[in-house]
């Protein structure tokens, strides 16, 4: 009996790590991304399809997250970086964040990016399978989901998927544009 129990809970334990790598890896999706509206922290509505031509990266996060605040550091150098090549950065803030706490990191970080509210949860739930912070989608010009991946950025891989998707784009699109720099740590 008393092994049994053990054996149980040895299972138990290898599939709940399962479930936390699983959830830490990068995934390509290739499906549309939901027609939802942000809330600015400045109370303009924004539609996701609204933005339909430009690379646009829609991170999940919370004041509450360590990960979520050290990824801001990357999401800012993207901004800079990426910015006048069309890429959008949205970042949501959890349903459970209060949206003063919110307000307060934007304005002390100095996020040049757009934060939007999502006190209801209908930004969350549209996109569906978020299981913790900061989960982040690389949505592409044409509105699909090019990338998806919960856990801390790896700034190096985002910076190439980014940088290949304006690349595609100014081909489509005849231009020859320079390449934007790499960001890193």
């Amino acid at each position: 009996m008393r092994h049994r129990f053990r054996i149980t809970w040895g299972v138990i334990a290898i599939l709940m790590m399962a479930v936390v790598a699983s959830s830490l890896i990068q995934t390509s999706e290739h499906g549309p991304a939901p027609e939802v509206s942000f809330v600015t922290l400045s109370g303009q509505r924004e539609s996701l399809g609204s933005l339909r031509g430009h690379p646009v990266l829609v991170t999940f996060w919370a004041t509450s997250c360590p990960y979520c605040v050290d990824d801001m550091t990357h999401l800012i150098r993207l901004h800079e970086n990426f910015a006048a090549n069309g890429l959008r950065i949205i970042a949501v803030a959890m349903p459970y964040d209060p949206p003063n706490r919110v307000l307060e990191m934007a304005r002390k970080r100095s996020l040049p990016y757009t934060v939007a509210l999502d006190v209801q949860g209908h930004v969350l739930g549209a996109f569906g399978d978020v299981p913790g912070t900061p989960t982040t989608f690389l949505i592409g010009p044409d509105g699909n989901i090019a990338w998806r991946t919960t856990g801390p950025l790896d700034p190096v891989r985002l910076t190439e998927r980014i940088r290949d998707m304006i690349d595609t784009a100014r081909s489509a699109a005849g231009t020859g544009m320079a390449r934007p720099g790499i960001i890193t740590g």
